[in-house]
């Protein structure tokens, strides 16, 4: 049996993709196949609320295609290729649940958040940012809309944070927030 190159895991609301391709998790047509099957899986998922998007390994999120697979791919491949892994993308952007791509930042009272909060963090999810999914994924389950959900967690946090989420609660209508707080402005 292959390894797996996206890993799934769930807990208190919260779908984790983990792209795990070393050394830069590049994506191939069968990493693309196991994304799209984690996208429908966690669709429809009742207790997901929430997708969270990760890279394995310290350095790369993503580089992007597989550049050695596209080198020695034939045109007819490359178009399917192409136009598959377009449609595992808009099936993520349209999907309605909450989806972070990207966690990066220092959250100081992320500790604290996660006492008062009560939060248990899934493992794969090794940044003082972990608490932004668990926080609006508890305030998803309460009713709370995506964008209110979304503001009023950024809106405990102590330090400075970079997130970009995006949701989709229509399948024509995505969001996309963005929260740069406590960040210092280069001019």
């Amino acid at each position: 049996m292959a390894e797996q190159l996206i890993g799934y895991e769930v807990q208190d609301g919260v779908a984790v993709f983990t792209m795990d391709d070393p050394p830069a998790n590049t994506y191939t047509h069968e990493m693309m196949l196991e994304l799209d099957a984690a996208i429908v899986k966690a669709r429809f998922d009742e207790s997901v609320h929430v997708i969270v998007i990760r890279g394995a390994g310290e350095k790369f999120f993503s580089a992007g295609a597989n550049i050695r697979m596209l080198q020695t791919s034939d045109p007819y491949f490359k178009y399917y290729f192409c136009l598959h892994a377009n449609e595992a993308l808009n099936r993520l952007e349209q999907t309605p649940k909450l989806v972070i791509a990207a966690l990066n930042g220092d959250v100081d009272n992320h500790a604290d958040l996660r006492v008062e909060h009560g939060l248990r963090i899934p493992g794969p999810i090794t940044t003082d940012a972990k608490v932004i999914p668990a926080l609006v994924s508890r305030r998803l389950a309460d009713g709370l809309p995506v964008s209110e959900a979304f503001r009023r967690t950024v809106a405990e946090f102590e330090g400075s944070v970079a997130i970009g989420a995006m949701a989709a609660d229509h399948p024509r209508h995505t969001r996309s927030s963005l929260a740069l707080y406590g960040c210092p402005r280069s001019s």
